[in-house]
């Protein structure tokens, strides 16, 4: 900001008026469409955010869901295999809630978490179903920690994420280049430089 206003006062002393004047109905058209396209980025921008938001949102409630229906599920099994998938999905979400997820503020991840994912899907993959009902709940256990693998696979990818760079490197360049228009606007006031563009 303190740029702006000393690259406006240094053009307004430097550039003679009546040639900063000559060019001001040509400054407010560019200047206007720049406007416009800066204000359509942004409103994308926060379109992307909000829906990145309300993904992740979603992403979170659904591998919760999933840690869930595997402990629900496995009270149909074996006392040994019920006992140990419903210790490693209680583990698992206490790693993720209170290990996880502070870190992922900073950009990193629970490798505590990520070992319990593995662990709860070599438990499901070691358990031998020898009844039809037991093939059954084996078959939703394996779907339910599918979910769970694919869906903090989803969180882990999108706290990775942010808005792309491209998009980054056309808000500064638009951002800068109205900023250059205004300081090269021809007024005898510099403080009625943004009133004069839409009067």
């Amino acid at each position: 900001m303190a740029l702006a206003v000393a690259g406006l006062i240094l053009v307004q002393r430097r550039v003679p008026l009546e040639l900063r004047q000559s060019h001001n109905v040509t400054l407010r058209i560019i200047y206007a469409a720049l406007h416009v396209t800066f204000g359509v980025i942004i409103g994308f921008s926060a379109y992307l955010v909000l829906n990145k938001y309300i993904s992740a949102q979603s992403t979170v409630v659904n591998e919760a869901g999933s840690v869930r229906a595997i402990y629900r599920l496995s009270d149909e099994l074996p006392e040994a295999q019920r006992d140990q998938l419903q210790e490693l999905a209680t583990s698992y979400a206490r790693a993720v809630v209170g290990g996880e997820w502070p870190l992922m503020r900073e950009g990193q991840t629970s490798p505590r978490a990520a070992t319990l994912a593995v662990e709860l899907t070599k438990s499901l993959n070691s358990f031998e179903p020898s009844t039809s009902a037991e093939q059954a709940l084996y078959t939703q256990l394996l779907e339910r920690a599918h979910e769970l693998n694919q869906n903090r696979d989803i969180r882990l990818l999108t706290m990775r994420e942010g808005l792309p760079p491209l998009l980054w490197i056309v808000l500064v360049t638009l951002a800068i280049t109205i900023i250059l228009l205004l300081t090269f606007w021809g007024c005898r006031t510099p403080g009625y430089t943004c009133w004069q563009l839409w009067h």
